[in-house]
């Protein structure tokens, strides 16, 4: 009767643990997708930079400025998207509105689409100044998105967190 006792109780420690190890791992994958969030928006914010001094110094043709940007720039707009898309080889686009139209599939489009959707409607169609004002609306409304995230991720993560673990603990004393 105690090995059987005891082989109960080594079942029941055994399913504690991998519940408990299940949340800690949706924890942890909760954390990496916040990181790409907001690389994502690091990366657009970079490429807009980019963008805003190569037009303010040079003059250049986006199409331009698209095909020299780092490709670990262009590769951190991509974050979120589809699989497929990552996978095979990725034609740049040449304008802003192929940029956003690309990434518009994506996971975490959402962050920052106003912003990005209004800079590609209003760009590449007036003279410099405009140009300069309308990269930096979208610079400001970007970075603003970020700082949000920046507050608000952290806490609705560990909120997830401990109540998953609330009821892993709930669902493990009813169990025992």
């Amino acid at each position: 009767m105690s090995l059987a006792l005891s082989g109960t109780v080594l079942c029941k420690a055994a399913g504690s643990a991998a519940i408990f190890a299940a949340i800690g791992a949706s924890a942890y994958v909760t954390a990496l997708r916040d990181k790409a969030r907001l690389r994502r928006l690091d990366s657009l914010i970079a490429l807009i930079v980019l963008i805003r001094d190569q037009i303010d110094r040079y003059l250049t043709p986006v199409s331009e400025i698209l095909r020299r940007c780092d490709p670990e720039v262009i590769d951190g707009c991509f974050i979120g998207c589809s699989a497929d898309e990552t996978e095979k080889e990725r034609q740049i686009p040449t304008d802003i509105r192929g940029l956003v139209d690309a990434i518009a599939e994506g996971e975490f489009f959402s962050d920052g689409k106003d912003a990005l959707v209004g800079f590609a409607a209003d760009f590449g169609r007036s003279f410099r100044e405009e140009e300069l004002r309308s990269c930096d609306a979208c610079l400001e409304s970007l970075r603003q998105t970020r700082s949000r995230l920046m507050e608000e991720l952290p806490k609705e993560r560990r909120s997830r967190t401990v109540l998953c673990f609330c009821i892993a603990a709930a669902i493990i004393i009813i169990l025992i």
